[in-house]
């Protein structure tokens, strides 16, 4: 297995400096390969401790172990490590041929649909957040209350991922033009806007606090220590905000982004706006959302079609 371990931490140097991953996706692709390499070894076959030895039958027969113990979403992408790699080493010149050459593997997706919140559940969550006060010192409770409010009504008005909001600094904002930079996945940058005078009011607001207390940070939205806030931060908040509204199921920074999507295709805009919005870069990624709206125009017609209103002698 030397030769397979060598050529794993190439690529995974390659991936962390040529290619310059993030640490997350460092530690997937290391999973995803090692989970492999114990596969190999599993084999009992003394000819795969040799990369050459590699067939498409090889892979076949592991592409069926990870549909058998995996969703379709993490099979596919382990797959595509795998890809990946062998491609490298092809390029490499470290095998002479690519065992994923013209080898056809295909797991289909179930569609599934993203959590949305109704309207009336968006007023709940931000009539939370507007009420609640936290039991800190006055000072500190007023700058986390208008903080939280500025980000909940941000995370709804624009759609935006919460590594997004996370990530904001004060270059990004442009207050005269009421727009937002927003740095989206593969470091490419899309604007939101956030004309409404609510949302205009809660971002003031946070601003004279910011001022008030004498915070200083590049980043714009920042903890009580005038540290970047974090996600996970924000993930607490919302689920605290649900919860005060009385929602039982669980609602993620993320909700707000499919809700924002799903509404305004309720509201009539087109698909193509919202894909720029959004920051997709295939309009199919945003086509989930017509199912979410198929299927509240489902529910719809079974409850309000004037057919009901009739009754057959």
């Amino acid at each position: 297995m030397e030769q397979w371990t060598n050529y794993k931490e190439l690529y995974l140097q390659n991936c962390r400096a040529g290619r310059r991953l993030s640490i997350n996706s460092l530690k997937a692709y290391t999973i995803d390969l090692d989970q492999f390499l114990s596969w190999i070894a599993s084999q009992n076959d003394t000819r795969l401790m040799e990369p050459e030895a590699l067939t498409k039958s090889h892979l076949q027969e592991y592409f069926y172990s990870l549909r058998d113990k995996y969703a379709a979403k993490t099979a596919k992408r382990k797959l595509a490590c795998l890809r990946g790699f062998f491609s490298f080493l092809e390029e490499e010149e470290l095998i002479r041929r690519n065992p994923f050459d013209k080898l056809q593997l295909h797991i289909k997706e179930p569609i599934k649909l993203p959590r949305v919140m109704t309207l009336p559940e968006v007023k709940q969550i931000l009539q939370a957040v507007y009420e609640y006060r936290c039991p800190l010192a006055p000072a500190l409770s007023e700058f986390l209350h208008y903080r939280d409010i500025a980000i909940l009504e941000l995370l709804f008005a624009g759609g935006m991922r919460v590594q997004e909001l996370c990530g904001l600094t004060w270059a990004d904002l442009d207050m005269e033009e009421q727009t937002l930079r927003i740095r989206g996945k593969g470091n490419k940058e899309r604007w939101i806007y956030f004309g409404n005078p609510e949302v205009l009011r809660a971002l003031n607001d946070y601003f004279k606090i910011l001022k008030k207390n004498n915070y200083k940070s590049d980043t714009l939205f920042i903890n009580r220590f005038g540290d970047p806030i974090t996600e996970q931060t924000v993930r607490l908040m919302v689920q605290r905000c649900a919860k005060q509204a009385g929602i039982k199921r669980n609602i993620t920074p993320h909700a707000f982004r499919h809700t924002f999507a799903t509404l305004l295709l309720d509201e009539g805009v087109d698909i193509r706006y919202i894909q720029e919005f959004l920051g997709h870069s295939s309009i199919s990624t945003t086509q989930i959302y017509l199912h979410v709206t198929k299927h509240t125009a489902k529910k719809v017609l079974s409850a309000h079609h004037p057919r009901n209103h009739l009754t057959m002698a």
